[in-house]
């Protein structure tokens, strides 16, 4: 990401690492069933292979906006 993305209170977001241990840690099991963190999760994977790391910035912070949980891009 060209920007860090930072969750108040659980972490901030800032390679392809981070997002993996930011579902796979901190978003409770019923949520990472949900059909928008599943797409954030396939956004991750395209990015993996090569296409832009903001577009699972702006995944993250949809899915982010939809359940109600604050973000907030930061500083590089």
């Amino acid at each position: 990401m060209s920007r860090p993305l930072l969750i108040p209170d659980v972490t901030t977001v800032r390679t392809r690492v981070d997002v993996r241990v930011l579902i796979g840690r901190h978003l409770p099991k019923a949520y990472q069933e949900r059909p928008r963190w599943r797409a954030v999760a396939r956004d991750l994977e395209t990015v993996a292979a090569g296409d832009d790391p903001d577009d699972v910035a702006t995944a993250l912070m949809l899915a982010f906006a939809v359940e109600g949980i604050t973000c907030r891009l930061t500083k590089s």
